[in-house]
């Protein structure tokens, strides 16, 4: 396609962005909240395999960290503190080290930060799929679906309160979900139930 001088500046600026956004789909935010969150499968510091699948029902939190930036030591340990609360309802904090450091350099992070939640290693193509940068935040629910969002490193607009609400949000969706379940398999296996069915 080719424009003149009499094309009216506002389609040849929207014909570019549309272009440059199929050429580069990276530029636009690969996760948004209500998609379903991409798997992975990464080896954290001790070697065990993570990956959502492995999962179900639980609530995740994603931390996107660079195993050198002085700006995800503090929020680390933050989340881990404030979330500490929720680990016995299933809540799950991964650390994925999205600069593909090395074991050694990603055990400083830890030991500097005192975070205890698994650091996952080799996250760099995690994190480009995500399209989120270090400092970068992820609620997952028990359903494997995103139900937050906050985009990093700035970490200005990010409330830690806020993500906690979700947090809490997620849980409460997946425990209803979880006693219908268990509501409907009691009925079918209740014993008065079977009593009344004919022979």
């Amino acid at each position: 396609m080719s424009f003149d001088r009499s094309t009216p500046c506002v389609i040849r600026t929207a014909v570019l962005v549309l272009g440059l956004s199929l050429l580069f789909p990276c530029l636009s935010q690969a996760v948004r909240v209500g998609d379903q969150a991409p798997d992975f499968a990464l080896l954290d510091l001790d070697g065990v395999p993570h990956s959502l699948a492995e999962m179900p029902g639980k609530v995740v939190v994603l931390y996107f960290l660079g195993h050198n930036a002085a700006a995800c030591r503090e929020p680390a340990l933050a989340l881990q503190t404030s979330l500490a609360r929720f680990e016995n309802r299933g809540v799950r904090i991964l650390g994925i080290e999205c600069w593909n450091g090395s074991a050694e350099q990603t055990r400083q992070f830890r030991s500097q930060s005192g975070v205890s939640f698994p650091i996952l290693l080799a996250g760099q193509a995690v994190a480009q799929t995500y399209d989120l940068a270090y400092n970068s935040y992820v609620v997952v629910d028990g359903k494997g679906f995103v139900r937050y969002v906050h985009a990093g490193p700035d970490a200005t607009a990010f409330s830690l309160s806020e993500l906690e609400r979700v947090v809490e949000a997620s849980i409460e969706d997946a425990a209803a979900v979880t006693n219908a379940t268990w509501g409907v398999i009691k009925a079918l296996y209740d014993p008065r139930r079977r009593e009344r069915m004919p022979v």
